[in-house]
């Protein structure tokens, strides 16, 4: 599947379905916000990508979801991590008249979208949930990474008792 997948900035921040091996229109309420605010982050980075490290921004941001507060129960917060994608994306950035209008997901990104879209199948759920996508986070950082998965690991996040944490 190759998916592309765009968010577009307007007066508010919104979601805009193009080509995708899954169905943005799946997606929980608070799972949309998730991608706006990872966006809003990204904007704010100057960069001109959406990453892993963009959607690990937005589920932090989105303080009230079971995935931020299961972060926040092993010490990651949006204040800690943001500092550190930003040092390590420091020669990435660009100019703000440099980021388009509709920010692209990395190959990564859409991957952790797609293993979310097929946990929430598996689950029997029709929306994806913030919960799924940190799921999909960790499921990719398992074949090598994603700056997400850095994050988590330098935070000395555990990864299994997290996972076990989204699931029960």
């Amino acid at each position: 599947l190759k998916a592309v997948a765009m968010l577009s900035m307007r007066e508010e921040l919104s979601v805009r379905e193009e080509l995708v091996g899954f169905a943005l229109g799946r997606l929980a309420p608070e799972t949309y916000a998730v991608l706006t605010q990872g966006q809003a982050a990204m904007r704010k980075l100057q960069l001109n990508f959406l990453g892993t490290e963009g959607l690990l921004l937005g589920l932090l941001a989105a303080e009230t979801s079971a995935a931020s507060q299961a972060l926040g129960e092993q010490g990651v917060d949006y204040a800690t991590a943001e500092p550190l994608i930003r040092d390590w994306l420091a020669n990435h950035t660009v100019p703000p008249t440099d980021i388009p209008a509709e920010i692209p997901f990395t190959p990564r990104t859409n991957r952790v979208l797609e293993l979310a879209a097929k946990q929430a199948q598996r689950q029997g759920e029709s929306q994806i949930t913030p919960q799924h996508l940190l799921r999909g986070i960790l499921q990719e950082g398992e074949s090598g990474g994603g700056l997400a998965m850095h994050v988590l690991q330098t935070c000395g996040v555990d990864c299994d008792r997290l996972q076990q944490q989204l699931t029960s």
